[in-house]
C-alpha cells in the first residue's frame, strides 16, 4: 500500500510539475489538446488565426489588432436563429457579466448570415440582448470576406 501511495503521489507530482511548465494547445477541428512546452519550436507550426477586418454593431471597423494580446471568446451565430444561438447568447452573457471591468478579455461573435444580419440588425440584437459595446463585438462582412479571414468555408 505504501508503494502504491508513493507512486501515485509521484504521478500526481510530475503531473503538476508538467503543468506548470506546459500549455494545452488545440490544433486541430476535434478539440484534443496537445501538451507542448510553451516555448516550443513546433508552436510555431500551429493554426493561427490569420488578420481579419470585420463591421460590428456600431458600424465600426474591428480588426486583429482590436483584439492583439487580449483574451477572447469567438463564436458564431445568427440573429434568427432558434436553436442554439439564444443559449449561446445568455452564456456569452454571463461571461460579459463575469468580465465588465476587465479590459483583457472581450467578446467577438460574427454572423453567419451577413446578407441578413445588417449593422443596423447587430445593433438592435445587441440592444435586445444587453449587449456592450467595446467589450462584446458582433461582427459582420461579406461572406467571402470572412471566408477568406477566418480560413474556413460557412455556411448555415
Amino acid at each position: 500500500m505504501r508503494r502504491f501511495s508513493l507512486a501515485l503521489f509521484g504521478f500526481v507530482y510530475s503531473s503538476l510539475a508538467m503543468a506548470a511548465d506546459t500549455l494545452p494547445y488545440y490544433a486541430s477541428e476535434d478539440f484534443t489538446p496537445h501538451w507542448v512546452v510553451a516555448d516550443a519550436a513546433e508552436i510555431k507550426h500551429f493554426h493561427r488565426i490569420p488578420d481579419f477586418s470585420f463591421t460590428n454593431q456600431d458600424g465600426k471597423s474591428v480588426t486583429s489588432e482590436s483584439y492583439q494580446g487580449k483574451i477572447y471568446v469567438a463564436s458564431f451565430f445568427f440573429t434568427s436563429c432558434p436553436g442554439i444561438c439564444p443559449a449561446l447568447t445568455t452564456r456569452l452573457s454571463a461571461v460579459q457579466k463575469a468580465f465588465v471591468h476587465d479590459d483583457q478579455v472581450r467578446i467577438l461573435t460574427h454572423t453567419a448570415m451577413p446578407d441578413v444580419d445588417t449593422v443596423a440588425v447587430l445593433r438592435k440584437y445587441a440592444d435586445v440582448h444587453k449587449i456592450r459595446s467595446g467589450k462584446w463585438d458582433l461582427v459582420t462582412a461579406e461572406q467571402q470576406q470572412r471566408e477568406a479571414q477566418c480560413g474556413m468555408k460557412l455556411s448555415v
